[in-house]
């Protein structure tokens, strides 16, 4: 995703990309602690406002944009 737009708050998926290392592992701790806590997910979380782009390519789906998503895509690929 590193060539996509950025977001509503200017973060693109390249910017995300260029963070050091030790900001992704601190990312991985705070989902790790969340989950090994069997805690909810902080309803903080869930008040997030995301964007969607309409993607271009003929399909009529669209994208979220904006750190917070990518986040969240983060956290949720590694569970998965």
């Amino acid at each position: 995703m590193a060539k996509k737009a950025a977001g509503q708050d200017q973060w693109s998926p390249n910017d995300v990309a260029r963070l050091p290392l030790t900001w992704f592992a601190r990312l991985a701790e705070i989902w790790n602690t969340i989950l090994s806590m069997g805690a909810a997910i902080p309803a903080v979380w869930a008040q997030v406002n995301v964007a969607l782009m309409p993607e271009f390519d003929g399909t009529g789906n669209s994208r979220p944009i904006g750190v917070a998503s990518q986040c969240w895509r983060l956290g949720m690929a590694d569970i998965v």
